[in-house]
């Protein structure tokens, strides 16, 4: 008895030191919205994803054409699709559009790391990291296939009355 109690207690002491990244939910189990970013040349931008931004990938299905159909890559926690541009589905990059309305906010633990990691691997500045009035330490960022992203740290937690006055 004495033993496995032993066992029980290595065994838990052991799943404590090395936490387990929790798992992504398949695409039919996600809720909620998750950006879907169209590009032209999907696996180079897998690629940028996971130097710029450490994504992992999840899935890739590549059609006939050998262009991606669809990706699921994570950052953080945050489940992102993506897929090559196609005209037949009305799926158009930004480079297509003239530019993307809209920006993807990416909350991390170091901004400056993170940044110069992405303009490394591609990233224009469009806003240089900095430190803002609504208590983040954030800059702005367009990827190499047209998309926006600010990188942020939160710095302080403010209410919206002190972001109000700051911004004054």
């Amino acid at each position: 008895m004495k033993k496995a109690k032993t066992r029980r207690t290595a065994t838990s002491s052991r799943a404590r030191r090395k936490p387990a990244k929790p798992p992504l939910p398949p695409a039919a189990a996600i809720r909620g919205a998750v950006p879907y970013l169209v590009v032209n040349d999907g696996a180079r931008a897998v690629e940028f994803y996971k130097r710029a931004f450490g994504a992992e990938e999840i899935v890739r299905l590549v059609g006939a054409d050998g262009r991606i159909a669809h990706c699921e890559v994570r950052i953080g926690d945050a489940p992102i699709f993506l897929a090559d541009q196609s005209q037949g589905v009305g799926a158009s990059s930004p480079a297509a559009l003239g530019g993307t309305p809209v920006v993807i906010h990416l909350e991390v633990d170091e901004v400056d790391a993170v940044a110069k990691r992405a303009i490394a691997a591609g990233a224009k500045v469009i806003f240089p990291v900095r430190d803002q009035f609504y208590g983040e330490r954030a800059g702005r960022l367009q990827d190499p296939f047209g998309h926006m992203w600010i990188v942020s740290t939160r710095i302080e937690q403010l209410s919206g009355r002190e972001m109000r006055r700051r911004e004054a």
